[in-house]
């Protein structure tokens, strides 16, 4: 009966060459990760082999255990992959190894000796290329760029299985710590910083300027038209002993035409020429014609005051421009005030001096009057105002002193800027030196005007 101790030696032999066989396959199936070597290393590939490409044979084993270098047992040397595969496949020794390692040892050491238990593998990820956390040591540094290639001994971390979840903090298995760069960082330029655009390096803070548009050319002819229609208890002024006032109603149209240039800064000509006809309605035999010119300066002293110095010509004709029967010529000086009082309300005051040579000579005379007028806007196109004027006058050529007041109140609407009408009313009272003359009236109409710029 053989002996059990050499039939299970004989049994350990005879399966030793399928048990090494399917540590071949094994590792055909499951290729370990190749080591990170420099391409500075290689003579003829520039690529690192796997250790797939080297079959795992029973001499390697044996050469394995006794201290055969990893960079021979992988192939990796100075020759071709052609080389490599031949000493792989006939397990010749490296030459710096002592020679007496490599002996074969006798089979009684087999016996003697089981087979090595074969590591656990490790689970490597699916990719076969290297873990970029080796190239990103950002993770570990902090610095969010990468750096240059680890060097091979220190591609040893351990490997992260290929299935699981990634863990908090956006590791991920395969590219390892990924970290979003900040875009205001550049790493060649530093911080990148927006400049204020109204901010120039060499002249500091640009500043926009309002450009005010010139101002064009004020026109300085005008035309100007107007009728009024009114009432007046007493149209001639004078009080008749037997027939008492004279009351009617009467229209006044009239045109003219007003030249305004300017000589200085706050100084203007003033020149104009104006016509009016006066039609009663039952005093038609007392209906005439009116001319008047002016021509004078007017200078502006402030911005509320100016002053006006003028030389005035009237000429009355009986209707139709056929007789002339009366004319008044003479200087007139007139100052203006206007204050603001407020937004919408300005209080308008005025002297007027006048002396007139007139044809019959009995009527020159010199006036001298004073007055106001408190106007109120209601609204851009609403106004209204009450005035007042009070005049005395005395004549050179006869012995005749008068002084009269009136008091005026109207109602003016803009149509448009240039054209207005408005309703007006009032009463007038004084005395005269002379018996007949009168000034006690009460008046009202409507009226409408219009200032045309020619050039």
């Amino acid at each position: 009966m053989p002996n059990p101790i050499y039939l299970s030696k004989c049994w350990v032999i005879g399966w030793l060459p399928l048990v090494l066989s399917l540590q071949q396959a094994h590792a055909h199936a499951n290729p370990s990760p190749p080591a990170i070597v420099s391409h500075q290393t290689l003579d003829d590939a520039k690529v690192p082999l796997s250790a797939a490409a080297v079959p795992v044979l029973p001499g390697s084993l044996t050469a394995a255990q006794n201290g055969v270098t990893p960079a021979a047992a992988a192939g990796v040397g100075p020759s071709g992959m052609g080389d490599r595969l031949t000493s792989a496949t006939s397990a010749s020794p490296d030459p710096a190894a002592p020679p007496e390692r490599w002996a074969s040892p006798p089979s009684s050491s087999l016996s003697q000796t089981p087979p090595p238990p074969s590591a656990p593998a490790k689970k490597e990820p699916k990719s076969v290329a290297p873990r970029l956390e080796r190239f990103f040591v950002g993770a570990r540094s902090g610095s969010p760029w990468p750096t240059a290639i680890a060097p091979p001994d220190r591609s040893q971390d351990k490997p992260q299985p290929a299935d699981e979840a990634l863990p908090e903090g956006g590791l991920d298995p395969e590219l390892g710590m990924i970290q979003v760069a900040d875009p205001r960082v550049d790493p060649e330029l530093g911080t990148l910083q927006l400049r204020n655009p109204l901010q120039d390096p060499e002249l500091g803070i640009l500043q926009l300027r309002q450009i005010v548009p010139t101002p064009g050319r004020r026109p300085v002819l005008f035309l100007s038209t107007y009728v009024t229609a009114a009432n007046s208890d007493n149209v001639f002024l004078v009080e008749d002993p037997i027939q008492g006032r004279f009351g009617d109603n009467f229209v006044r149209p009239g045109i003219s035409l007003i030249a305004f240039p300017s000589i200085g800064p706050q100084t203007n000509l003033l020149v104009s020429a104006e016509t009016n006809l006066l039609r009663y309605d039952q005093q038609s035999a007392s209906n005439y014609d009116e001319l008047r010119f002016r021509a004078g300066v007017r200078h502006r002293f402030s911005d509320r005051v100016y002053g006006q110095l003028s030389f005035n010509s009237q000429l009355l004709f009986r209707e139709g421009y056929t007789d002339q029967f009366f004319s008044n010529s003479g200087v007139e000086l007139t100052l203006n005030r206007r204050d603001v009082l407020t937004p919408q309300l300005t209080l308008d005051s005025f002297y007027q001096g006048q002396v007139y040579f007139s044809d019959p000579e009995q009527f020159s005379n010199v006036l001298n009057s004073v007055g106001t007028y408190l106007g109120y806007r209601i609204s851009p196109r609403w106004d209204a105002g009450i005035g007042y004027r009070l005049t005395i006058s005395d004549f050179t050529r006869q012995s005749r002193h008068e002084t009269y007041q009136r008091i005026t109140g109207q109602l003016r609407y803009a149509i448009t800027p240039a054209v207005r009408i408005s309703v007006f009313g009032g009463l007038s009272y004084g005395r005269s030196t002379e018996p007949r003359i009168s000034f006690d009236d009460t008046f009202f109409g409507i009226s409408i005007d219009a200032t045309i710029p020619l050039f």
